[in-house]
């Protein structure tokens, strides 16, 4: 998973990492939305938007993540700087489905038979929850708010002769 912030180089860049961040999640499922972080952290605007100009700093949308002690841990990258939290650094919630299959072969005569298979996937239909979103620029830094994941059949009949 990707964590994302601004910079100027591409509209969505790595972050700085400027504090102690926990990329382990401790997922909560106690609120409408599940939270990967477990409400470790929170949104509060970019320091950097200290140094607008007044007459700018309303339009400046950019956001910091913070830990419970409010120190910053996530903030975006100065203008034209590549973020340090590097890419894919946080594992997700992860996910787990079983497949399966059966098949069985029928005898019509000695030179013919039938064969019916039929494969599943996701047999018991768990749902298992998306990537929270990372982005440090939306109102849902750390939640899970979908779910994917459901039950597939195919069957298949196969006349040799």
């Amino acid at each position: 998973m990707n964590v994302a912030a601004r910079n100027t180089i591409n509209r969505t860049g790595t972050p700085d990492i400027v504090g102690n961040f926990d990329r382990q999640g401790n997922l909560d499922w106690n609120s409408t939305f599940g939270n990967y972080f477990g409400g470790a952290y929170k949104k509060v605007q970019d320091p950097a938007c200290a140094n607008v100009a007044a007459n700018l700093k309303a339009f400046c949308t950019n956001s910091a993540i913070v830990d419970a002690s409010g120190n910053i841990v996530l903030q975006n990258a100065a203008p034209g700087q590549l973020g340090t939290l590097g890419l894919n650094p946080v594992y997700g919630p992860g996910r787990w489905e079983m497949d399966a299959n059966i098949s069985k072969l029928f005898k019509i005569s000695e030179s013919k038979n039938v064969s019916f298979r039929m494969d599943s996937s996701n047999v018991f239909n768990h749902s298992n929850p998306v990537n929270p979103s990372l982005d440090l620029n939306t109102g849902t830094f750390g939640e899970i708010n979908n779910k994917t994941g459901n039950r597939s059949l195919a069957a298949q009949v196969r006349l040799q002769f």
